[in-house]
């Protein structure tokens, strides 16, 4: 027995597909369900394909949704099955204009003979050649125009079939060149993770736990406020005294307090001091790995396939990065090597899976410094623009502003 699938039936037309297998199956004694039943040995086999079904309710917030032309587009651009699946149109008859000819040749003969066809066969042949003047007169201008009519058809139907050759060559091309793009983006995805994994620190760790130990150690919150504390001679802080005093730092500043809020942005220098030395004494390590993480995302905005689909692939790999990743992504955009990565984030929402709760710094960033960066930027002169804006941490504010469907 054989029950086609989807794939079956790619880069064809699906009749045309289906009465190919039939025949080979007829011929190799295989059963083929498409829809079709099997009885074998008392045992009833059922068996289709199963396709999808647009007018299936959708469950939503509000309730249950048929909404066929938004689920027919959104199958278009994200399933293979409606650009490699060709489906055979019917073909519009072009036998009428014969039909009518045909027709208005009996109607003129009926005309004849009921005008004249009470009178006696003439053997004549001037009555002949009149009679024949009489119908060819009629008769050759219908044939005319049935010609014209015909070879008119003929001209639409071949460009008509022109136009669906074009058609199905576009949609191939469109076919591979999507397949090419994926079976690269997979492949640069894994050799991303290969580089990742095999990331080591000289702190301790491996893979995304040697970014951890990089960052436990040298550049998280905690550990910049316990370096800001004894850079002000105000002591030691244990690691749950340095979440809480930075904690009231940053609420004070938010609030207005402007020795706390320059405070707070010496924490986050430090912070991103610690970083820089991070990416200094492992450099042979972390390069490659950020290098081709940026490589693989600008080739994705720079391809040839629409705002939906780059949006599509962009998610797709963000959703594989960790929250550590993100934060070394973060810090590297605020480095003068990575500020070419900003854009990217704020154009795909890189950080919308960054919850910055387990570092004050983070979470500020992704809250508060949008809106009001940190002094240690504005004091430079010329001020220094802040990298990132909210639709760096919001999909719904940076699908709005590259005017994408909420679904993309």
């Amino acid at each position: 027995m054989f029950v086609p699938g989807n794939h079956e039936f790619y880069e064809g037309v699906l009749q045309t597909s289906l009465k190919e297998m039939a025949l080979t199956a007829r011929s190799c004694n295989v059963h083929l369900l498409a829809p079709g039943e099997a009885v074998i040995a008392g045992v009833r086999f059922l068996g289709c394909t199963l396709w999808t079904d647009f007018e299936l309710p959708i469950q939503t917030k509000t309730g249950s949704l048929v909404d066929t032309e938004r689920a027919t587009k959104a199958a278009k651009v994200r399933l293979n099955d409606y650009s490699s699946i060709r489906w055979a149109e019917a073909q519009e008859s072009s036998d009428a204009p014969v039909v009518a000819a045909i027709l208005a040749a009996l109607v003129v003969l009926l005309v004849y003979f009921h005008a004249f066809g009470g009178h006696k066969m003439s053997g004549d042949p001037a009555d002949w050649g009149a009679f024949g003047d009489y119908v060819g007169g009629l008769i050759n201008p219908l044939v005319g125009i049935a010609t014209v009519t015909l070879i008119f058809l003929t001209l639409m139907l071949q460009r008509k079939e022109l136009q669906a050759s074009l058609e199905e060559m576009r949609r191939a091309h469109r076919s591979a060149v999507l397949q090419g793009f994926e079976q690269s983006l997979f492949s640069w995805l894994a050799n991303y993770h290969s580089l990742l994994s095999a990331t080591k620190s000289r702190l301790g760790g491996e893979g995304r736990q040697a970014l951890t130990t990089m960052y436990e150690q040298r550049f998280s919150s905690v550990v910049a406020m316990q370096k800001h504390q004894r850079a002000e001679g105000l002591g030691a802080l244990d690691e749950e005294e340095a979440k809480i005093h930075l904690g009231e730092m940053r609420r004070a500043s938010a609030t207005g307090d402007a020795q706390e809020k320059d405070n707070f942005s010496k924490v986050f220098i430090i912070a991103l001091w610690g970083y820089k030395e991070v990416i200094r004494t492992h450099r042979s390590e972390l390069d490659a790995v950020f290098r081709t993480l940026y490589r693989l995302l600008r080739w994705i905005d720079a391809s040839e396939l629409d705002d939906v689909q780059k949006w599509h692939y962009v998610a797709l790999v963000r959703a594989q990065l960790s929250w550590i990743e993100l934060v070394f992504i973060l810090y590297n955009c605020l480095t003068p090597e990575g500020k070419k990565f900003a854009d990217l984030v704020n154009d795909y929402a890189l950080f919308d899976n960054l919850e910055g709760a387990p570092d004050e710094l983070i979470d500020a960033i992704a809250n508060e410094f949008t809106a009001s960066p940190p002094s240690s930027f504005t004091a430079n002169l010329p001020p220094e623009p802040w990298l990132f804006n909210e639709a760096a941490f919001s999909s719904d504010i940076a699908r709005a502003k590259r005017k994408l469907p909420t679904s993309a």
